[in-house]
């Protein structure tokens, strides 16, 4: 009897005799208390806690907190389910209970839209002031949807101006509150700014109306460059693609730049100072700026008193079409200007595509015109300039008083 009980192994440790409870309670926005009980006889127990997750059934490869008793779960997303259960490792197992769901409460984060323009909206946002430790919050907004504050923001609460955005344009714009530790969202809403006027000229291509500040009063101009092929009575401008037939013009033509006809989708057609004048005009009631008008329009973008900072204020923001880095530029204005390049005087050939932009004035300087340049490594607007009138240039029409 005695040999007997001296050969009696110890049980192993299983389902039988190793048992696990788990009880949620304390669910938050962002939190929840997990209280567990193990029974595990007089086994030698290695880990325990809980395990949890927002998407299977939890295990020990999940997020964990080891411990006994009442355990916290932090950090948790409001408005989320997660799955949470016990375990206990003895020896080479692992125990678990069943797995408990829970959602957390949703967070109050309110965003609506209102007052769409032609470059801007009204974010109307009410955070939820109960989330502890606030350091930020806001809206973001992106042209691509699921914005996030990597994007462009608008900080503050309450009511929220978001301006200086692209016209006709599709955004997507979420409410955000930013802890130390993580961000919060709201859902995701959209706008898209509103149509802007159009006028056609003769070849049916139509162009966008903006009203732009000047020193003496608002004026109208027109958003794309001009890429018509006649005159506003329907005459044809001579389409001269020759570099030697080119530069020894000295009446109206026009081209493409590098003789392509895809690059005025974007950029507009290329005219001499001939073109660009002719008492013909290009669209019945508008015509080629002047001097004084160019300086009008671009003087109600002041700079500062050591640089001039219009070039800045008047190109396309971004590099989409500007080449890197398109230094400085946030189109303060609308003004929305294209770097269409230019075609030179001396050989006819093509320059400057995506890194400047040359715009025809009408006041001459003996055989040379004022012309307009913009550059993407500056943030100056160049308007004392004079080149030659069989330069190819970009043309952007102004209404006629």
């Amino acid at each position: 009897m005695l040999g007997m009980i001296a050969c009696t192994k110890d049980p192993l440790p299983s389902k039988d005799n190793v048992h696990l409870e788990v009880v949620v309670e304390g669910v938050t926005k962002t939190s929840a208390r997990v209280s567990t009980k193990i029974e595990a006889k007089s086994f030698e127990i290695i880990s325990q806690g809980i395990c949890y997750t927002a998407n299977n059934v939890p295990t020990l490869n999940d997020q964990v907190v080891r411990g006994t008793g009442t355990l916290s779960l932090l950090d948790l997303n409001p408005g989320s389910m997660y799955l949470v259960r016990a375990f206990v490792v003895i020896g080479e197992e692992t125990f678990y209970s069943n797995h408990i769901a829970f959602t957390t409460e949703h967070l109050i984060v309110s965003l609506e839209i209102s007052e769409v323009t032609k470059r801007g909206a009204t974010a109307q946002f009410q955070a939820d002031a109960s989330l502890p430790g606030i350091v930020e919050s806001g809206v973001c907004y992106s042209t691509s949807s699921n914005p996030s504050t990597e994007d462009e923001t608008t900080t503050g609460s309450s009511t929220l101006k978001i301006d200086l955005l692209s016209y006709e344009t599709k955004y997507f714009v979420k409410a955000y509150i930013k802890t130390a530790s993580k961000t919060y969202y709201s859902t995701e809403k959209e706008f898209t700014t509103i149509k802007l006027p159009t006028v056609k000229d003769y070849d049916g291509n139509e162009y966008r109306v903006i009203e732009l500040a000047s020193k003496i009063g608002p004026r109208k101009w027109l958003l794309d460059n001009f890429k018509g092929t006649h005159y506003a009575n329907g005459d044809p401008i001579p389409h001269v693609t020759d570099n030697n037939e080119w530069i020894s013009l000295s009446t109206g033509a026009y081209c493409y730049y590098d003789n392509d006809k895809k690059n005025a989708e974007t950029y507009g057609a290329l005219y001499n100072w001939w073109a660009a004048v002719d008492p013909r005009g290009l669209i019945v009631g508008w015509h080629t700026p002047s001097h004084d008008e160019w300086r009008e329009m671009s003087l109600a973008y002041p700079s500062n008193a050591s640089e001039d900072l219009r070039g800045q204020k008047l190109k396309e923001a971004g590099t989409k079409h500007w080449q890197a880095p398109n230094q400085g530029a946030n189109n303060q204005s609308g003004f929305t200007a294209l770097p269409g390049g230019s075609r030179a005087h001396e050989d006819g050939k093509f320059y400057y595509l995506k890194t400047r932009t040359y715009f025809q004035c009408t006041t001459e300087i003996g055989n040379s015109f004022w012309t307009r340049i913009l550059f993407f490594d500056q943030n100056k607007f160049d308007d004392g300039m004079g080149i030659k009138k069989s330069s190819g240039a970009s043309i952007r029409l102004i209404k006629n008083n």
